[in-house]
């Protein structure tokens, strides 16, 4: 059996004779509206501006967080491959916060205090 598909999503199962023609092409111009819609949203992604830190570890790698997503850390040999690593892991932990329906950063203010 044949499957009408959007990219990774499957819209409906097409069997022979199972759809009338004024139905099958609903279903046909439905993938091609998501279709459309998923290339859209590519080429008009969010771009986020965040800070991280980044410091030596005792091991001698360089730990890479970034303090508006908790949690969110990671770790490279040098601070090329930490600031590849911690891009990575934000999107990583972005999706996650995502789905589980959690604000995508917390507020992180900057502050002044005399030393």
């Amino acid at each position: 059996m044949d499957t009408l598909s959007c990219g990774n999503s499957r819209i409906a199962p097409l069997a022979p004779n199972c759809y009338n023609r004024t139905e099958m092409s609903a279903l046909k111009d439905r993938a091609k509206q998501l279709k459309k819609g998923a290339t859209m949203a590519k080429k008009h992604k969010e771009v986020l501006k965040l800070l991280v830190t980044l410091e030596p570890g005792e091991d001698g790698y360089i730990i890479a967080e970034c303090p508006a997503i908790p949690g969110c850390a990671t770790q490279g040999k040098s601070e090329e491959e930490a600031l590849a690593n911690i891009k990575e892991a934000i999107v990583g932990c972005l999706k996650v916060r995502q789905e589980m329906g959690l604000p995508l950063t917390v507020e992180t203010r900057e502050v002044e205090v005399a030393l």
